[in-house]
């Protein structure tokens, strides 16, 4: 699943759940993992409608996709990690390792990895910290397992074990 079967109401429903929590208008930069070029195309197209659907009318230059199939990828890149657009990019491998956007907020897993040095290295995509937006910590959206795959093998735990617990609650375990 996403890897040999790609179907687009799977990657539809999962930008529209993104759209519910990340607002393109909003600081902070979301980075997508795909699991090809053309995959990479079916999601740039589904959150920008996603995002269209909730937000209204967006920037045409809020979602890009950044492979190594697009014209002037460097461009691209230093784009998405020095000016306001494209807020919102999906790759595939181009941009897992080597590149330091302090602004990425937000990373969404749409493929799985076998390697635990990959995940950590797609992990550490976000975990700079950003004082120009007030960035101290990053969400992450697995739509694929990838962390229950690999959480025996990685050092990363998540803060918030059950999202659904209120503070009241919490305060009572505590106690």
């Amino acid at each position: 699943f996403n890897r040999k079967v790609i179907t687009v109401p799977f990657n539809e429903a999962v930008a529209k759940e993104l759209a519910k929590h990340i607002d393109p208008n909003l600081p902070g930069k979301t980075l997508i993992f795909a699991v090809n070029d053309k995959h990479a195309d079916i999601v740039v197209d589904e959150v920008s409608k996603a995002m269209e659907e909730r937000y209204g009318e967006i920037d045409a230059d809020a979602v890009k996709k950044i492979t190594g199939s697009v014209d002037k990828v460097g461009d691209l890149i230093r784009s998405y990690r020095n000016d306001a657009m494209p807020q919102i990019a999906v790759t595939v491998d181009l941009l897992t390792t080597g590149i330091d956007v302090p602004k990425i907020t937000n990373l969404v897993f749409l493929r799985r990895v076998n390697s635990r040095i990959l995940y950590e290295q797609m992990l550490g995509r976000a975990t700079r910290p950003c004082s120009e937006i007030g960035k101290e910590t990053f969400r992450i959206f697995d739509a694929v397992d990838l962390y229950a795959k690999l959480q025996t093998l990685t050092e990363m735990k998540p803060v918030v074990v059950n999202p659904a617990i209120t503070l009241e609650q919490l305060f009572d375990e505590f106690a």
